[in-house]
């Protein structure tokens, strides 16, 4: 027989790894979680503003607000330039900085202009317990960036991933978009809760697109997040 000494695909922990990539502009093999643990990245612990590229293991700067972050006199802001740049309006505990919706024709992808104002996240949202875990719906649409901030104000919230809300169609070879999905048990309470709805979802890699999700179908798409189209959030 034949060896190899390549560990592209395994790890030390004799586990491999799969990347879905949905309509065929993402860049494959980094990971789009965020913080990680040595464990997961190489022996590594990644630092502010950076995640784990799963392929080399190794830590690699986010892009341009794809990530919120906590500055060192610990002031929210976003990852720019590989650095936590605080938001302009400087809010207190519990609140954001909402963004001025603008919308960029072009498709260039921007972070909107902080409005100066600070909105108090908790009443933004009403909450519901499924199977023992505390989840925040937005009461009203907003735009990605403020759900984002707006789930970074509960106290360290995400917006829920697309795997928290649906599992991928095994027939589906193409990745998650232009296919409806099974939806997990959280996926189906929040159908219950919500109807058909359509709810954001975590960056679509390091693109100017974020993940939607349609609870009605599990229909995932992706979605530019450089528009004034806004859409409900769910944070955990």
């Amino acid at each position: 027989g034949t060896t190899s000494t390549s560990n592209d695909s395994c790890g030390e922990d004799n586990t491999m790894t799969f990347y879905f990539a949905a309509g065929g502009n993402a860049s494959a093999g980094t990971d789009t979680g965020g913080g990680t643990t040595s464990e997961q990245c190489g022996g590594t612990v990644c630092g502010t503003c950076q995640k784990c590229d799963v392929t080399t293991e190794t830590c690699v700067t986010v892009a341009d607000y794809e990530m919120k972050c906590t500055t060192n006199d610990n002031k929210t802001g976003w990852c720019v330039s590989g650095t936590c740049e605080p938001d302009s309006c400087n809010c207190g505990e519990g609140q954001y900085c909402s963004d001025t919706t603008i919308y960029y024709p072009d498709g260039s992808c921007k972070h909107p202009t902080p409005s100066s104002n600070c909105v108090e996240a908790e009443p933004q949202f009403r909450t519901v317990d499924i199977a023992g875990t505390t989840y925040y719906i937005s009461n009203d649409k907003m735009s990605w960036w403020d759900a984002v901030s707006a789930c970074e104000a509960l106290g360290n919230k995400q917006l829920l991933t697309v795997e928290d809300i649906v599992v991928r169609n095994d027939n589906d070879t193409t990745g998650y978009s232009s296919n409806s999905h099974v939806k997990t048990s959280v996926g189906e309470a929040l159908y219950s809760e919500m109807g058909g709805q359509a709810i954001w979802s975590s960056i679509f890699y390091a693109s100017c697109y974020a993940y939607l999700v349609r609870l009605d179908d599990g229909l995932v798409i992706s979605f530019s997040r450089s528009t004034n189209s806004g859409f409900y959030a769910v944070c955990r």
